[in-house]
């Protein structure tokens, strides 16, 4: 009993029960669309399908990898293939962050060093050889839509 109320003591003493205490959430979020839906879909080469948040352009199939292991990238958990379109959400921390390549990217075969193809990149002019940059500030909530079109994919960083 002693030792009960030493612990909550302990937890309401340094206020770790206070809701003031939570950081607030930063996220980009939105819906990937899928161009000519489920009958689009490439057979069977999807092994990972992700919204990936880049520091800089990847110059280089395994700096995909290397961004993501060094924490230069943020990315969505898997989506669902195949699909008509999809909701994704990315949590950021730390923020503020600015991303200056935003894309959704596909493991195309079985390495996760060398098999990734961007099928969709965030370009706010309409141009996908001019990828845009999005920053976030702490506690808010951005919004990025994607079209994903299989027979015209976006010029590939590192080809």
């Amino acid at each position: 009993m002693i030792v009960w109320c030493l612990v909550l003591g302990t937890v309401w003493g340094c206020e770790g029960l206070n809701p003031a205490n939570v950081p607030p959430i930063t996220e980009f979020r939105g819906t990937v669309t899928y161009v000519g839906g489920e009958a689009s879909w490439p057979a069977d080469s999807v092994y990972d399908l992700r919204v990936v948040m880049f520091d800089s352009i990847p110059t280089s199939t395994t700096a995909v990898l290397g961004a993501i292991l060094s924490g230069s990238a943020a990315f969505s958990n898997t989506l669902p293939s195949p699909a008509i379109s999809t909701q994704y959400a990315i949590q950021i921390n730390p923020a503020p962050r600015t991303f200056r390549y935003v894309v959704v990217a596909l493991r195309n075969g079985p390495s996760p060093l060398t098999d990734w193809l961007m099928l969709s990149v965030y370009a706010p002019t309409g141009n996908v050889n001019q990828p845009g940059t999005v920053s976030i500030l702490t506690g808010e909530t951005a919004t990025i839509n994607f079209t994903v079109d299989f027979d015209q994919l976006p010029p590939q960083p590192f080809k």
